[in-house]
C-alpha cells in the first residue's frame, strides 16, 4: 500500500507542477509606429506649361507645392505658378494663396516652391491653380 501511496503522491506532484500554472501572458504585437507616423510623400503630377517644349510636374501637401520645369526649347522660358490651399478652421474652411516664379534656361530643369500660411487650423488640400511659362 505504500508503494501504491507515493506512486500517486508522484502523479499528483507532477500534474500540479505541470498543468496547474499558465503560461505567462504574451504582449500584443507592436506595429511599427515610425511606419505610420511618417506621411508618405506626394506623388508628382504633371502641369500643363503652355508651352510644348516645357514639361512640368508638381507634388503638392501641406500647404506648399515643389514645381519642376522641364525646359527642352532653344530659349529660356520665365514660368510662373500659383497654387491654393483649404485650411480648415473652427468655423468651415478658408482658402489661402501662393505662387512662385523664375526663368529656367534652354535645356536645362529648374524647381519653382511655394508655401501658404493657414490662419489658423492645418492645410487640407493644396494644389497648383495655374502655370504658364513664357
Amino acid at each position: 500500500m505504500l508503494r501504491g501511496s507515493v506512486v500517486l503522491t508522484v502523479v499528483v506532484a507532477l500534474l500540479a507542477s505541470c498543468g496547474g500554472s499558465k503560461p505567462p501572458p504574451q504582449p500584443p504585437p507592436v506595429a511599427d509606429e515610425g511606419a505610420a507616423a511618417k506621411p508618405s510623400a506626394p506623388a508628382p503630377a504633371p502641369v500643363d506649361t503652355g508651352k510644348d517644349c516645357a514639361k512640368a510636374t508638381a507634388r503638392c501637401g501641406g500647404g506648399a507645392c515643389d514645381v519642376t520645369v522641364t525646359n527642352d526649347c532653344d530659349q529660356p522660358v520665365r514660368c510662373a505658378f500659383e497654387l491654393s490651399a483649404t485650411c480648415e478652421t473652427q468655423t468651415g474652411t478658408v482658402s489661402v494663396n501662393g505662387g512662385d516664379r523664375g526663368l529656367v534656361g534652354p535645356h536645362s530643369t529648374s524647381d519653382l516652391a511655394a508655401q501658404t500660411s493657414c490662419p489658423s487650423g492645418a492645410p487640407r488640400q493644396t494644389e497648383v491653380t495655374k502655370l504658364t511659362c513664357k
